[in-house]
């Protein structure tokens, strides 16, 4: 156990804290179901057993949170300055190192202030189906959040002839129980074609920049979720398939061939 300021921060404490520093934002019902994936009985005593101790956490101070309405009639809970100072005096923080380690939950931390590490309120639904993706599909292998996802790369402007800093940001990545990484995008249906092109053309270009630089491409797959789930239906039936992977083809070009888009019901790494 550790303390703060003279109080006694119990484990399930710390464990709430350290998943808000992972996640960046996260309801007492995705807790719930964080900390017990498989247990289904006696929800409302789980999830009665989350909300005392986000109310003590929330009393000192280490956490504080924002309405998810319309989508949702919870809360979202995120660390306040103070919490995010306890997570950096009470964790392993490294601020440089293997990037395909840090970030998940077996690794260590990156260092991240308030302000960078505060979810996107303005973004709440993107970021509560992420979220949930994240808990419900917590089987398939470790996640850690975009923060760490970044990819910056040299881009050739060719209306000018020189090289401008670009970068490539997937919404998180999954760790699977093999040790692949995928990049991971949630997709909560807005985005047009042309937008869904541009998204995986910046992808084809990042690629390119690995292969001219003999750099290794981080991801095996990008992972998409819809806001249909984890449904499954016929590819002929769901028109919002049909438009990513009719985008994914034009935006990744060759590479469409050998980085596989799929969603998790097709996950069987």
């Amino acid at each position: 156990m550790n303390t703060w300021n003279g109080t006694l921060i119990r484990k399930k404490m710390h464990e709430i804290l350290l998943v808000l520093y992972l996640l960046r934002g996260i309801t007492n019902e995705q807790l719930r179901r964080y900390f017990n994936p498989h247990l289904q009985s006696n929800v409302r005593g789980q999830l009665a057993n989350i909300s005392r101790n986000v109310s003590v956490l929330k009393e000192l101070k280490l956490i504080s949170s924002v309405s998810c309405h319309p989508h949702s009639k919870e809360e979202l809970n995120f660390l306040t300055r103070k919490g995010i100072e306890y997570i950096h005096k009470n964790c392993i923080i490294e601020h440089e190192g293997n990037d395909d380690v840090v970030g998940f939950l077996e690794g260590p931390l990156r260092s991240f202030e308030y302000e960078i590490l505060k979810p996107p309120t303005r973004y709440i639904e993107h970021h509560h189906m992420l979220i949930d993706t994240i808990v419900d599909y917590s089987h398939f292998g470790r996640f850690r959040n975009n923060l760490y996802c970044v990819k910056q790369y040299d881009l050739l402007d060719r209306s000018y002839g020189y090289k401008k800093k670009a970068k490539v940001k997937p919404d998180a990545e999954l760790k699977t129980i093999k040790g692949l990484i995928l990049a991971v995008e949630i997709d909560t249906g807005t985005e047009r074609t042309e937008k869904l092109i541009q998204k995986f053309s910046n992808y084809r270009r990042y690629l390119d920049y690995c292969l001219q630089n003999d750099i290794k491409i981080p991801w095996v797959g990008i992972l998409f979720q819809t806001q249909r789930g984890n449904e499954i239906l016929n590819i002929k039936d769901d028109q919002r398939w049909q438009t990513i992977l009719k985008a994914a083809v034009d935006g990744l070009s060759y590479y469409c061939w050998n980085i596989h888009v799929l969603g998790f019901k097709d996950l069987h790494l």
